[in-house]
């Protein structure tokens, strides 16, 4: 899932290069031309290897074509389905100089190819480019698609979201699920602590929310005021049940603690619905249906 919720290598302003090489003296070059104090090096030698880290904040790949246990081409292709992912760099390194390879790499999401032996001093500076480049990247993204107070995709992101899972949908006959989260009470609230601890209290509610949606393929957004949602590609609705279930119990325990909470009757509104592409009239009607309250 992306939210900006998966950015850890952001927050202590290290990135985080994962190496796809099967043959130690090239990826013993990779890691000396490429270690620093701001680089992390997450070194695989096969494509099921880079395949358990490709839910981590990956700021550049850098991938052999020939795998012990695959095709790096497959890898890219895979790499770029995965929305985090799609415009992350690729760097391919192969002893291949073939104009169909080269020409196969880029088309399958490459960003750029290097020819082993691999020059090093070309290798640093193309790396320092593209991770600046990512970082620039990374800050525009962050700018027009999340919400400044939640850190969640904004309006419009989210929706666009919930349509790709509407197409999703259509093409694969699979069904997707949201779910919505709010506040009880909140103007009370506002109203007895001011809107400052209002917005403070939404901010947490997303923050839970992100958390929870660590270790999966859904997404969270903001649409207006204290109204949440959550888009979950490909979740059935028993699976979107204990997703919801688990969520309500982080989020009362968070109330609870909160002073005064009991008192003024704060607690999360949580609701959940089972969408298939041909039983809505359009994507954009996706938060307008009624969503089954959990609670």
């Amino acid at each position: 899932m992306w939210t900006d919720n998966s950015k850890e290598s952001q927050s202590n302003n290290t990135s985080t290069i994962l190496i796809v090489e099967d043959e130690l003296a090239t990826l013993t070059i990779l890691e000396d031309t490429l270690s620093g104090d701001n680089i992390t090096i997450l070194p695989v030698c096969t494509e099921a290897g880079a395949n358990r880290h490709l839910r981590r904040d990956i700021a550049l790949f850098i991938i052999d074509l020939n795998l012990p246990d695959g095709s790096g081409l497959n890898l890219i292709k895979h790499i770029r389905k995965i929305p985090h992912h799609v415009n992350t760099p690729i760097i391919v390194t192969t002893s291949s100089d073939r104009s169909e390879d080269i020409t196969a790499s880029f088309m399958a999401g490459a960003t750029d190819y290097l020819i082993k032996p691999l020059n090093t001093t070309v290798l640093f500076h193309k790396t320092k480019l593209l991770l600046n480049y990512q970082k620039h990247w990374d800050l525009l993204q962050l700018e027009a698609f999340t919400d400044p107070m939640t850190m969640l995709f904004n309006r419009r992101s989210i929706t666009e979201k919930a349509e790709q899972a509407w197409l999703q949908s259509q093409l694969s006959g699979v069904p997707f699920c949201t779910v919505t989260v709010g506040i009880s009470k909140l103007e009370q609230y506002n109203e007895k602590n001011g809107f400052s601890a209002g917005d403070k209290l939404i901010a947490e509610f997303a923050n839970i929310v992100r958390q929870q949606l660590t270790n999966t393929e859904g997404f969270g957004g903001r649409l207006h005021g204290d109204n949440l949602v959550v888009v979950l590609p490909e979740y059935n609705l028993a699976e979107t049940e204990r997703f919801a279930q688990n969520l309500s119990q982080v989020l009362v325990s968070y109330v609870d603690s909160l002073k005064n909470s009991r008192d003024i009757g704060i607690a999360p509104k949580i609701g959940i619905s089972e969408h298939l592409a041909d039983s809505l009239p359009t994507p954009a009607d996706i938060f307008c249906v009624p969503h089954n309250r959990l609670n």
